[in-house]
C-alpha cells in the first residue's frame, strides 16, 4: 500500500492530473521469465460523519468490507520496524469488483531498486475507504509512504475502454466480474527507512505469494 500525507495526496500514478489518497498494488512475478506485472487500485477516501454508521457509503460490499478491515486491524499493530505477522487473505476480495475498466503500460517499479520492464496496469475504479483508516497509517506508522508520479518521456498509455474525459492538466503518468474466490498466505511488514532521491519513507506493505498463469 501506498499513501500520503493528506486525502489529496498518495497515488503513486495519477490521472489528467488527479491523484489519489492512496494505491494498491498486487505485483506478480514470473521465475521462468523474470517478467514482472503490477496490477494497482486506486484508493479514494470519504469522510463519515458518523464512521460507527453501517450504511455501504464505501460502496463496498460487505466482504470485501470485512477482509480490508481484517488488514487495517493487523496493520496498526506494526509499530515497530521489522515487525511482521502472517495473515490469510482473499485477494478477489481485496480487489473488489470494478475492474472492468484499465489502462497498461510497461514501465519500472516505485521502490528500490526501480526495476524496469515492469507490465503496469491501473484500474479505472477505485475503492472507497473511510478517512479514518488512512489516518491510521498516517499516525501510527508514517505520515507518508510514496513516490512521486515520474515523467512520461516516450511510454504509450494503453486503455481497453472507448470514451475517456480528459483534462487540461497535463498527464504525465497514468499509468471482468469479479475472480474466483482465491485465498492466498501472506505477511505484513514494516520495513526499514529507504531514500527516493534525498527523501526518506518507512515501507509498509502487504506480501502475497501470488500464482503464476
Amino acid at each position: 500500500l501506498h499513501w500520503g500525507e493528506n486525502h489529496r495526496s498518495g497515488s503513486e500514478h495519477e490521472v489528467n492530473g488527479i491523484k489519489y489518497p492512496g494505491e494498491i498494488h498486487f505485483v506478480y512475478a514470473n521465475p521462468s521469465t523474470n517478467q514482472t506485472a503490477v496490477l494497482a487500485i486506486f484508493m479514494q477516501s470519504i469522510f463519515l460523519q458518523n464512521e460507527t454508521d453501517p450504511s455501504p457509503v464505501h460502496l463496498l460490499d460487505e466482504e470485501t468490507r470485512r477482509e480490508w478491515r481484517r488488514f487495517f486491524d493487523l496493520a496498526q499493530t506494526l509499530k515497530i520496524e521489522d515487525n511482521s505477522t502472517v495473515v490469510n487473505l482473499s485477494l478477489s476480495l481485496l480487489m473488489g469488483d470494478n475492474l472492468q475498466d484499465f489502462w497498461r503500460y510497461e514501465g519500472s517499479l516505485t521502490t528500490p531498486p526501480c526495476t524496469e520492464g515492469v507490465i503496469w496496469t491501473i484500474f479505472k475504479g477505485p475503492i472507497f475507504f473511510v478517512e479514518s483508516e488512512f489516518s491510521s497509517f498516517r499516525q501510527n506508522i508514517y505520515f507518508e509512504d510514496h513516490r512521486l508520479p515520474q515523467p512520461l518521456y516516450t511510454r504509450d498509455i494503453y486503455r481497453n475502454f472507448f470514451n475517456e474525459t480528459l483534462s487540461s492538466i497535463p498527464d504525465y503518468q497514468c499509468c471482468p466480474k469479479k475472480y474466483a474466490n482465491s485465498s492466498m498466505n501472506g505477511v505484513i511488514s514494516s520495513f526499514n527507512k529507504v531514500n527516493y532521491s534525498k527523501y526518506f519513507f518507512n515501507f509498509f506493505v502487504l506480501i502475497f505469494l501470488l500464482p503464476i498463469f
